[in-house]
């Protein structure tokens, strides 16, 4: 066993720093306890609540061209008492300060992840409105570095891409945007295992999509009212999270009503659905008529869970709730 491996009691030790530990029965626990932080809900729009609560770690110690494995799939939980990782299979673990380097990789929620390790993690995919999963930036953490013996603060992404509506009414009158469905014209992925493996001497991630289920289930969203003369786009609260780098027909349909009036049209898809990406549909919609006027994509950026709310204390107790 590893020094920096010390078994503890549960029931003992208080975290809510990285002061310096004590004694404890099972032996002399040596540096900085390793704490992680992530907000338990999010605050921003487009981040679904509860995404944040739960993610699964992978850790490792480098020293002196060798590795060590600290956290090997740690579940690590948001509960009553604020984070946590401890339980009777996952003991506290510390810092080593004679260590090189620590490495950390992350995935959430924890239900989405099917494997982890330090150079790669697969996570589960389903298209949905409800959440994404999340593949977090592949930290490594340096002795020399500022961060060394403090909170690990991971950064997480989507792994799904992210897909979306908007409308622009030229009309001198508001319409009511409602009923709305995207349907391909043929079966898209509608799950699917995204693995990450990860080079850490290239800083390089390279993805690979395991198709496990498709169909061709209409994409629904809510309605929404655009006023008269808008040419700027108002959005639908809805947003579907979709397996990136799927199979993708060119042709599908948009289904709507204006004012209660079903419309429709097919369009062409051109933009694939890629990893971290925000699709966004861009219909004219009038009396008469719906019209793909174009498709913006953007990049959604990585983020802090704990900028968008404190995630609070690090609890050492047991996970469950």
């Amino acid at each position: 066993m590893p020094k920096h491996i010390i078994p503890i009691s549960l029931a003992a030790l208080l975290v809510s720093g990285c002061g310096e530990a004590d004694e404890w029965t099972g032996g002399v626990t040596e540096g900085r306890a390793i704490t992680l932080s992530a907000a338990r809900v999010a605050s921003r729009g487009y981040i679904p609540l509860g995404m944040c609560d739960n993610f699964k770690v992978f850790a490792v110690e480098d020293k002196d061209g060798e590795t060590f494995e600290v956290m090997k799939g740690y579940e690590v939980r948001y509960g009553v008492e604020g984070w946590t990782y401890v339980s009777a299979s996952q003991p506290l673990m510390y810092w080593a300060d004679n260590a090189d380097s620590y490495r950390f990789t992350a995935g959430a929620p924890i239900n989405a992840v099917k494997d982890i390790s330090i150079s790669s993690l697969t996570l589960k995919l389903e298209n949905g409105a409800t959440q994404s999963a999340m593949a977090a930036l592949p930290l490594k953490i340096n002795r020399a570095d500022a961060a060394f013996g403090q909170i690990v603060n991971l950064k997480f992404g989507y792994a799904h891409c992210r897909v979306g509506v908007a409308f622009v009414n030229e009309t001198e009158a508001d319409i009511d945007v409602t009923d709305i469905s995207l349907t391909p014209s043929a079966d898209i992925t509608t799950k699917g295992e995204l693995t990450l493996t990860y080079d850490w001497e290239a800083g390089t991630t390279i993805s690979h999509l395991t198709v496990t289920e498709s169909g061709s289930t209409p994409l629904l969203f809510d309605g929404v009212t655009v006023t008269a003369g808008t040419a700027t786009g108002e959005a639908s609260d809805t947003h579907h999270f979709v397996v990136p780098d799927a199979a993708n027909p060119t042709t599908w349909t948009v289904t709507l009503k204006c004012d209660g009036v079903v419309r429709s049209a097919s369009f062409e898809n051109t933009t694939p659905w890629q990893q971290g990406k925000n699709i966004t549909y861009v219909f004219k919609v009038g009396q008469k008529n719906v019209k793909l006027v174009s498709v913006v994509s953007a990049d959604l950026d990585y983020f802090y869970c704990n900028d968008t709310e404190n995630g609070g204390n690090f609890v050492v107790d047991d996970m469950t709730d």
